[in-house]
């Protein structure tokens, strides 16, 4: 316990010299330590300590389509603990490019890897509510249609917390022929979380 302290220490003090005296350098060690795994043992922490800056390190990580896969991945996964407006704005963006391939991110487009679209959707679910404004139903709701059946469980838990009436039809419409039962569920419960906040008094 003591040398994983240690570690995280080391590593917070390090990034945050990178971060001042080189901001451009700070992706370049964020990837080292993706890569080293070393994010298992506490390295997340010291990036998250970073604020702004470690966000932006992640996000050039992820979209250096030079960098590994895994470690791609990996930079997505820790821009999630976040939960910033940052972080949101740019998964918001992620879904986005899911209609259109521009050809930028290569394998790890999010309209080419449902990985990547999943991912960009679970970083939205806690702070869509939130953010001002609101990621649109028009962005959303396509992804209920989605071929995979985790994006659209995502897709259905996201739009659920939107404050707007065209939600619950979309969600009913989508629950009308959804096959997964896992999606099946999701559907349902956001149908009625939405119906007792509506029969609550207020």
């Amino acid at each position: 316990m003591l040398a994983l302290a240690v570690t995280l220490a080391l590593a917070s003090t390090m990034l945050a010299r990178i971060a001042r005296a080189n901001p451009d350098a700070l992706s370049a060690r964020v990837e080292e330590l993706l890569s080293a795994g070393v994010e298992a043992s506490g390295a997340h922490a010291a990036i998250l300590a970073l604020g702004e800056a470690g966000a932006q390190a992640l996000i050039a990580v992820f979209e250096r389509s030079e960098a590994a896969r895994f470690v791609r991945l990996r930079a997505l996964s820790e821009l999630q603990r976040f939960e910033s407006e940052t972080s949101a704005r740019y998964f918001e963006g992620l879904v986005r490019k899911a209609a259109v391939d521009d050809g930028r991110l290569g394998e790890l487009h999010p309209a080419r890897s449902p990985l990547v679209l999943r991912r960009a959707l679970e970083g939205l679910v806690p702070t869509a509510r939130s953010l001002s404004p609101p990621p649109p139903l028009a962005l959303l709701a396509p992804c209920l249609e989605h071929p995979d059946a985790h994006v659209r469980r995502l897709a259905s838990t996201l739009l659920a917390t939107l404050d707007d009436r065209a939600v619950e039809p979309a969600l009913t419409k989508q629950l009308s022929h959804e096959r997964s039962r896992m999606v099946r569920a999701s559907l349902e419960r956001g149908l009625t979380g939405r119906s007792a906040l509506r029969a609550a008094p207020r």
